[in-house]
């Protein structure tokens, strides 16, 4: 009967621990999801985060892509109500990724010379767009 307890006991210390583990690993790669003005209204608090998702649209003009050391490379600006926040991105996109495409820019938020960008991550994970006109036919 005791050891029967201390079994018992034993696993759920095992699975209490393993459970926290989990969470904890989990919380680790949060990303957080906000839109333009949400961030440039008060950006330190997201300065410290390590993952941030940022939903906009792509303002019109503002796409500047360059071939460097055969990676492709690319800024852009991301508007909505009227804030504006620059993206830099690396590696491929999305074939919906234009002016004016709604776009969700993942990676983190720094800022240089007092103005702030997303440093997306690289390639298809860093930038998910979708054309507003395909989808419900208009711009916003």
């Amino acid at each position: 009967m005791k050891n029967r307890r201390i079994k018992l006991a034993i696993t759920i210390l095992v699975a209490v621990l393993g459970i926290g583990y989990v969470a904890a690993q989990s919380l680790k790669d949060v990303a957080y999801y906000k839109m333009v003005f949400e961030v440039t209204k008060d950006p330190e608090p997201w300065l410290a985060k390590t993952s941030m998702q940022i939903h906009g649209y792509v303002v019109p003009g503002s796409i500047d892509t360059k071939i460097v050391a055969q990676q492709t490379h690319r800024s852009f600006r991301l508007e909505n109500k009227g804030e504006e926040i620059t993206v830099r991105h690396t590696g491929t996109c999305p074939d919906t990724f234009k002016d004016q495409a709604e776009v969700v820019a993942t990676g983190k938020l720094v800022r240089e010379n007092g103005k702030l960008y997303l440093d997306a991550l690289d390639g298809d994970r860093g930038i998910s767009a979708k054309c507003p006109s395909k989808y419900n036919g208009d711009k916003r």
